[in-house]
């Protein structure tokens, strides 16, 4: 039996591993928790740690597309 223990580690490096730096991230698909936080799972490639990158939603606005007669 191992007894592994996990260090977090938690920097402001969009696009790199917060582990090595590496830009080599494989990204899973986006998750979603209410309507204002978003995640993306990864796992770096070169260290192999795996993380996610965490964003904040903003609403902006809505757009349609509509046909006009001319």
């Amino acid at each position: 039996m191992s007894n592994q223990m996990l260090k977090t580690i938690e920097d402001r490096c969009r696009g790199e591993c917060p582990n090595c730096k590496s830009t080599n991230l494989d990204y899973d698909d986006v998750q979603f928790d209410g309507d204002d936080l978003m995640w993306f799972p990864f796992i770096c490639d070169d260290c192999e740690a795996y993380g996610h990158e965490d964003y904040s939603v903003n609403y902006i606005s809505s757009e349609v597309d509509v046909e006009v007669e001319g």
